[in-house]
């Protein structure tokens, strides 16, 4: 296998260690299987399609951080993400959370192109 051929078996890996130690104690269960049905679904047909419709390592990339992204939203739940403690969804104004995610995947688009 090919060094480019084996970065997105390598970032299945790490996302599978990734989802498997998330998917402890969520913490709301029933809303944790809800929102992993994008990844029941995208992961198997992307690994089942993987010979046939290869995607380049920028893009596997991009999949890569949404789908941990999307795995820690879905193991807290977004609204009770530790790190926006103090902050809820519910106030009217700005949610500086709600920004800084905002701000940190424009940023990481931009750089990365994707």
């Amino acid at each position: 296998m090919k060094p480019a051929e084996r970065y997105p078996v390598v970032l299945l890996l790490v996302f599978g260690a990734v989802w498997s130690a998330l998917a402890i104690a969520p913490s709301y269960r029933q809303d944790w299987l809800l929102e992993n049905v994008l990844i029941f679904v995208a992961v198997p047909v992307l690994v089942a399609t993987s010979r046939t419709l290869r995607f380049s390592n920028r893009a596997y990339t991009c999949m890569f951080v949404f789908f941990v992204l999307h795995a820690i939203g879905a193991h807290y739940t977004y609204s009770g993400f530790p790190g926006a403690s103090g902050c809820t969804c519910r106030t009217r104004g700005p949610n500086p959370a709600r920004q800084a995610a905002t701000t940190t995947i424009v940023s990481y688009t931009s750089v990365t192109g994707c």
